[in-house]
C-alpha cells in the first residue's frame, strides 16, 4: 500500500467526521427549537386556563362609549389587542401587560344607537365578547362571554 491509499483513507475519515459534526449540529438545533415550541405551547395553555377578563362598566356621553374591564386572571400580554366592532376590525391597541386586578378603559368613538357586538381579542387568542344596547347616553350590557381557543387533537 502506497501513500495514495493512506491519503484516501484519511480524506474519507475526515469527511465522515465533518459530516457527522454537521448532522449533530443540525439535530441539536432542531431539538432545541422543538423544546422551545413545547414550552411556548405549555405556557400558552396555562394562560388560557388561568385568564379571565370581565366588563366592569359601560358608559356613554352620547356619541362615545367607554368600556371599563378588569383582569380577574393572570398577567396577560396585551400586545396587539385587536378590537372588532360589530364583526368589523376596528383597531389595535399596543400595551405591554395587563396585570391581575387592573382595570382598563377603552373609549370607542361614534357609536350609533342600537344593539352592538364588540370583541377584544388578546395576544394569547382569548376573546372578550360582549353585546350591549345604546340609546342616547343610556347603555345596557346584554351579555358578555370570555372564551379561549381549545386544542384540536
Amino acid at each position: 500500500m502506497g501513500f495514495s491509499v493512506s491519503a484516501s483513507a484519511a480524506i474519507i475519515f475526515i469527511s465522515f467526521l465533518m459530516a457527522a459534526a454537521t448532522v449533530y449540529n443540525a439535530w441539536d438545533n432542531v431539538y432545541a427549537q422543538i423544546k422551545d415550541a413545547e414550552s411556548f405551547e405549555n405556557n400558552l395553555q396555562l394562560s388560557w386556563v388561568h385568564s379571565r377578563v370581565e366588563i366592569v362598566s359601560i358608559t356613554s356621553d352620547g356619541t362615545d362609549v367607554t368600556v371599563d374591564y378588569i383582569n380577574n386572571g393572570t398577567t396577560l400580554s396585551a400586545r396587539y389587542l385587536n378590537i372588532f366592532r360589530d364583526g368589523v376590525y376596528s383597531s389595535t391597541l399596543d400595551w405591554d401587560y395587563f396585570l391581575p386586578g387592573e382595570i382598563n378603559g377603552i373609549i370607542h368613538s361614534s357609536v350609533s344607537d342600537g344593539s352592538h357586538v364588540f370583541e377584544y381579542v388578546f395576544d394569547n387568542g382569548c376573546v372578550l365578547r360582549f353585546n350591549f344596547t345604546k340609546s342616547g347616553t343610556s347603555v345596557t350590557l346584554n351579555n358578555q362571554q370570555w372564551y379561549c381557543p381549545t386544542e384540536v387533537s
